[in-house]
């Protein structure tokens, strides 16, 4: 049982070049981006924490992996990208739209 948010972040990454970013400054949550596109509908803390999590996940079930020291760039695993593909022909996720617009059409 795959949360949405993280199914979604996990193949947007994987139709790319396999990297999430979390870039956080000092006047700003953190943001999440994959394959040049944002992840978050606003600057809100609750986004933050929102997307933030679905990659937390990611990388607990090691479908991510940090690279670097600062925590701000992941790479997809073999794992990832053979659950990346798996969620994307059985939830049928379309990445050439933008992923907030495409996520509309998963949440209830």
């Amino acid at each position: 049982n795959i949360p949405v948010d993280s199914a979604f972040l996990l193949v947007y990454a994987a139709d790319g070049d396999g990297q999430i970013l979390k870039i956080q400054t000092l006047s700003s949550p953190a943001q999440i981006f994959t394959s040049g596109k944002q992840f978050m509908a606003d600057d809100s803390k609750r986004e933050s924490a929102r997307w933030t999590e679905a990659l937390d996940r990611l990388a607990e079930w090691g479908w991510v992996k940090a690279v670097g020291y600062k925590g701000e760039i992941f790479e997809l695993t073999g794992t990832g990208y053979s659950k990346a593909d798996w969620l994307k022909e059985n939830m049928k996720i379309d990445t050439s739209r933008e992923p907030l617009d495409e996520l509309k059409e998963f949440e209830c």
